[in-house]
């Protein structure tokens, strides 16, 4: 959705609408499974779960929601900057260290939900400390955006790079070098 949007809304708008979105979809999540009542045994030795405050239709469209808000949004975008950012010298290079980085904080992130679930008191309270977590993070990331991160929707390198603060070297895109025998 977002790469067809990108050249007439901008990378920004997209990424912080994306935030937002992520932001909110985390808080419902964090709120259903912290307003989760715990089961207790009655008089007679069964079971008693008490039935959720909220229906379970709130969960799965926040799921759904955060999916679609992160696919739209940093789940695509960061992939179409680092191609705009980074100078044809050390695009493969830089790419590859940006691809491992991102690769291995969704490893960290998958491998350790299952500590932060118990850390914050377990099933099914835990995932609504965790959720809560993520969603702080979703906050603050939009204003890492707003902050860092410069629009390059119909920039070129040299003006994305003055952005950025970056070198002043001229750089000449591939295609615009001329064929050295």
């Amino acid at each position: 959705i977002s790469a067809p949007l990108m050249d007439k809304a901008g990378r920004i708008p997209i990424l912080l609408f994306a935030l937002v979105g992520l932001t909110i979809s985390s808080a419902v999540l964090s709120a259903y499974y912290l307003l989760e009542t715990d089961c207790y045994m009655n008089a007679t030795g069964d079971k008693v779960c008490p039935k959720h405050p909220l229906p379970d239709i709130v969960a799965v469209i926040a799921l759904y929601s955060y999916v679609f808000f992160f696919s739209s949004g940093l789940g695509a975008i960061p992939w179409f900057l680092m191609g705009e950012i980074f100078p044809a010298e050390v695009k493969g290079q830089a790419s590859s260290v940006a691809t491992a980085v991102n690769w291995g904080l969704s490893f960290v992130i998958t491998k350790t939900v299952g500590q932060e679930t118990a850390l914050f008191g377990g099933q099914p309270k835990g995932l609504g400390g965790v959720f809560a977590g993520y969603g702080v993070i979703c906050f603050l990331g939009i204003f890492f955006v707003k902050c860092f991160i410069p629009e390059t929707k119909g920039k070129s390198f040299d003006q994305i790079q003055a952005e950025m603060g970056g070198s002043q070297k001229k750089y000449v895109s591939v295609q615009e070098q001329p064929y050295k025998w």
